[in-house]
């Protein structure tokens, strides 16, 4: 008795594959690894994956009035991240400025402890969370509209991103420039991307120029709010 399970078999004209492939085939493709598109095929196959974003669920009450407020339902995890960072991040950093003693060590603690535990997550989650509306226009009374900016005004600077400046650098300059060189201040144009003495360049531009480059790209293109949302921020 031979076993054909493992084979690859045609039924209806149609070849069987594996399970991991099916899963693949019913993902958007993306393209191909390597510099000429030659390489081995690349699927989004991660929306067929359960969604990690969050760590731990809120209460009843608070998915209830998420859900409701929710422009998107399907952005439930986002929201949920957002509270699971609300409620560790916050309350240990007041305490670390109010009741704890003073400690380098308590204070390199909560540094690396919640940047290992949500730095990733949150980039990932402000990034889609600006581009995107969070909660619904009605929402919050008809101020929506503020409450949906608290991921770059009030969650971004525990992170070290400061305050109200990721709108501009991002949505407004990034996407808008596109990459240009003398436009767009994060473009990689100019360098090569191989070269370590490129990549500290750019970095220590990035890092040390933005908090002059970016207001005055503001000012520049005469977004006066925009100029004075992100100098008041920084």
């Amino acid at each position: 008795h031979m076993d054909w399970s493992p084979a690859l078999v045609a039924v209806s004209g149609t070849m069987c594959v594996s399970e991991q492939k099916q899963k693949k085939l019913s993902a958007p493709f993306v393209g191909r690894r390597g510099g000429m598109g030659d390489g081995a095929e690349v699927y989004l196959d991660d929306i067929n994956k359960p969604r990690q974003e969050y760590y731990f669920k809120p209460p009843a009450f608070v998915q209830r009035f998420l859900e409701r407020s929710l422009h998107d339902v399907r952005d439930m995890e986002i929201a949920w991240l957002y509270w699971n960072i609300i409620t560790t991040m916050y309350p240990a950093l007041i305490a670390i400025w109010t009741v704890l003693p003073a400690s380098n060590l308590i204070g390199a603690a909560y540094l690396v402890g919640f940047n290992v535990l949500y730095m990733q997550r949150f980039i990932l989650a402000m990034h889609y969370s600006t581009h995107k509306r969070l909660f619904k226009k009605e929402a919050f009374f008809g101020l929506a509209d503020y409450v949906n900016r608290f991921n770059i005004v009030l969650v971004a600077p525990v992170f070290g991103i400061p305050c109200n400046t990721y709108w501009l650098h991002h949505v407004v300059m990034h996407h808008v420039d596109n990459n240009e060189w003398n436009k767009d201040l994060s473009a990689t144009e100019a360098y090569q991307r191989d070269n370590f003495l490129h990549w500290m360049v750019y970095w220590v531009r990035f890092m040390a120029g933005s908090w002059v480059e970016l207001p005055y790209y503001a000012f520049k293109r005469r977004r006066w709010d925009l100029f004075a949302g992100c100098a008041v921020g920084m």
